[in-house]
């Protein structure tokens, strides 16, 4: 009986020895973070959007004043400046769309595909590059398919 009492009470130390050995003491605490006033935030998010704005980042600067508008409400510079970066990705979405449709007549399916595609990346419901793209992976599909039917071996009698 004291040799089980002995062991149970050196295998209880053995699992307690590496608690005792931890370094125990204030669990550090981080400093809370200092927020900007509302004024600064303002600020600095206008400022960021008229950033990317000149970067020609249009979709991001129309996110950015967006967001202005949502948190701040209705505001003469916000909406001003989130119709014309509109405008402005609406005309690029144009001149896209028109080089894929200049690139497609030249018969330049790369390049009038990359460009539909930056039409879509502006304004996602250009109906005139869903189609165009429609018609270029048509065509690229049944291309490949008759490719592969020319790769079949012909049986002869």
């Amino acid at each position: 009986m004291t040799s089980r009492l002995v062991r149970t009470i050196s295998v209880s130390a053995l699992c307690l020895l590496p608690m005792a050995c931890m370094q125990t003491g204030p669990v550090p605490v981080p400093a809370p973070r200092q927020t900007a006033s509302a004024a600064t935030t303002f600020d600095q998010r206008k400022a960021f959007a008229i950033r990317l704005e000149k970067q020609g980042r249009l979709a991001e600067a129309r996110l950015q004043w967006q967001v202005l508008k949502t948190v701040y409400g209705r505001n003469p510079e916000i909406d001003r400046r989130l119709k014309a970066v509109e405008a402005a990705i609406r005309q690029q979405a144009e001149k896209h769309a028109a080089a894929g449709e200049k690139a497609m007549k030249k018969g330049q399916t790369k390049l009038a595909r990359k460009e539909f595609l930056a039409t879509l990346s502006l304004n996602p419901s250009h109906k005139v590059a869903k189609q165009r793209l429609r018609e270029i992976e048509g065509k690229r599909v049944l291309g490949s398919k008759q490719n592969r039917l020319m790769m079949l071996p012909t049986s002869t009698n």
